[in-house]
C-alpha cells in the first residue's frame, strides 16, 4: 500500500455465526484489502498489505472494537426497524 492512498473501513452489523456474535470489518486502500472481525480482532484474509500493516490493522481493531461495536449495533437496529 502506498502511503498516499486513502484507506476506507467498512463494517457489518452484528451477525451471529456458529453461535457467536461477530462484526465483519473490511479495510481497503487502492487495490489492497484486508478482512477481519471483532471480537477476534484478527485479519483473516488480505491482499496487498504488508505484514507490518496487517499487524497495525489488528491493533486498530483491538483499540477501537468498543466504538466499532457501538456503530455496528446501530446498523443492526436499523436492519430490524426496516423489516
Amino acid at each position: 500500500m502506498s502511503s498516499r492512498e486513502e484507506m476506507t473501513m467498512t463494517y457489518s452489523g452484528i451477525v451471529v455465526a456458529e453461535g457467536k456474535k461477530k462484526i465483519s470489518v473490511t479495510f481497503e486502500a487502492g487495490d489492497a484489502y484486508a478482512e477481519g472481525s471483532i471480537p477476534d480482532c484478527k485479519i483473516i484474509k488480505s491482499k496487498g498489505f504488508k505484514e507490518d500493516e496487517l499487524v497495525m490493522l489488528e491493533k486498530y481493531l483491538q483499540m477501537n472494537q468498543i466504538e466499532i461495536a457501538k456503530k455496528a449495533k446501530e446498523i443492526s437496529g436499523l436492519r430490524g426497524f426496516m423489516q
